[in-house]
């Protein structure tokens, strides 16, 4: 059923999704002694279906209950947690609540740096969902800082021409181009196309 509701999300068929969701979550729950993760990924996947329906505060309470099953365990829970939370953030970060995204990135930053390590490429991505954030919040500076850092992280990891580095270039730019930093935006973006063109070809479709 869960590999049938992730199946109808890709195709875009919500509603069925939510069903099979929502029957493997009953499953799951209808056991002595559930599996807590596979209950947390059921309501994260339930949540996330939500969501594309603009039913942001149903998914918003099913989100809260898969990080409070996903806290009460050990490391493989963590690496839950920094999902869920990130997921959570986003969630605030859709609906305009701004100031409570910025608590629940900074918590999944930290859940991603206890599992991953300070200099991981998790935690390069954290500090980009940050950054992105503290540009809508108009907090140019942190922004800026946060997205330097996770350049600076990707950098070490996966080298200077990674496609990876393509959106935290691109997100940067766009804060510049916010303040009215052109030929600093324009560098990071002929940087991003560079990267782009040498990854998959000038004469790539996409």
């Amino acid at each position: 059923l869960w590999q049938l509701g992730r199946q109808s999300a890709f195709e875009g068929k919500p509603v069925e999704a939510e069903r099979f969701f929502r029957l493997a979550l009953q499953r799951l729950e209808a056991n002595a002694a559930p599996d807590g993760q596979r209950v947390a990924e059921t309501l994260s996947e339930l949540a996330s279906v939500l969501i594309t329906q603009q039913r942001t505060e149903e998914a918003e309470k099913l989100l809260r209950r898969a990080i409070g099953i996903a806290g009460m365990e050990s490391r493989v829970r963590l690496r839950q947690m920094s999902i869920l939370l990130g997921n959570l953030g986003a969630l605030y970060q859709l609906t305009g609540r701004l100031t409570q995204a910025e608590l629940i990135f900074k918590e999944a930053l930290s859940a991603v740096e206890k599992l991953y390590g300070i200099g991981s490429v998790e935690s390069a991505s954290a500090r980009s969902n940050l950054g992105v954030l503290y540009t809508q919040m108009e907090k140019d500076k942190d922004a800026e800082k946060f997205m330097r850092q996770a350049i600076a992280i990707t950098e070490s990891k996966v080298g200077q021409n990674s496609i990876q580095l393509v959106p935290i270039l691109t997100n940067l730019a766009a804060t510049y181009e916010k303040r009215k930093k052109w030929s600093q935006a324009e560098s990071l973006l002929l940087r991003s196309l560079a990267i782009v063109e040498n990854s998959i070809g000038r004469d790539h479709p996409k």
